[in-house]
């Protein structure tokens, strides 16, 4: 191989690597990132009073609704509470509560499924809570643990187990409680998950 031949071989695959570092950073900045949308009315972190819309109050009302519904084990309208919050959440994805909404409105509909007897869609919904980006109440309490308790009676301690470890990645302020379940999963020990049932 001449050494022309080989130089041009070495820019292409510069070139290839520049483009892949590059093209990142330019889909980034085409997409608006929480981050600069701080300031943005409604769809900010934390709106004043004077922005704060209907459906932002709805945003913010609707997680107490959907508690008091599983509470009386009122599947229809746990169902119809979690469809309405997840699809608020993507309206709000800048704002405090939407990983309160990915998590709550995700279990929920991971218990409608589990009471109907579909253990598979629960486990998924299950899944799909632990993928919340966290919120102040989250990091700070930990989520509710009424479906991972359900599912771990149901024998689905894998499941659960990979559900703690997602939830582990917003959930820092646990005092071990994460990882001392685990533990108790992985040896066939069903954890007290009974103060973070709701």
């Amino acid at each position: 191989m001449n050494v022309g031949h080989h130089l041009e071989n070495l820019m292409r695959r510069l070139l290839s690597v520049c483009i892949l570092l590059l093209v990142p950073v330019l889909c980034a900045e085409a997409v608006p990132s929480c981050r600069d949308s701080a300031t943005v009315e409604e769809q900010s972190w934390n709106p004043p009073d004077a922005v704060v819309t209907g459906a932002l109050s709805r945003f913010y009302e609707i997680d107490d609704e959907l508690t008091a519904a599983l509470e009386r084990h009122d599947m229809v309208r746990s169902q119809s509470l979690a469809g309405e919050y997840l699809d608020l959440a993507e309206h709000y994805r800048c704002n405090w509560n939407y990983g309160n909404a990915i998590h709550d409105g995700n279990s929920a509909l991971g218990l409608v499924a589990l009471s109907s007897g579909n253990t598979k869609l629960a486990i998924q919904y299950l899944l799909r809570s632990a993928q919340s980006p966290g919120s102040p109440q989250l990091d700070s309490f930990g989520p509710t643990m009424a479906l991972a308790e359900a599912l771990t009676k149901a024998g689905e301690r894998e499941a659960v187990i990979a559900y703690l470890r997602g939830v582990h990645k917003f959930w820092r302020d646990d005092d071990g409680q994460v990882d001392a379940w685990i533990k108790q999963l992985s040896r066939g020990v069903s954890p007290n998950f009974e103060m973070k049932l709701l």
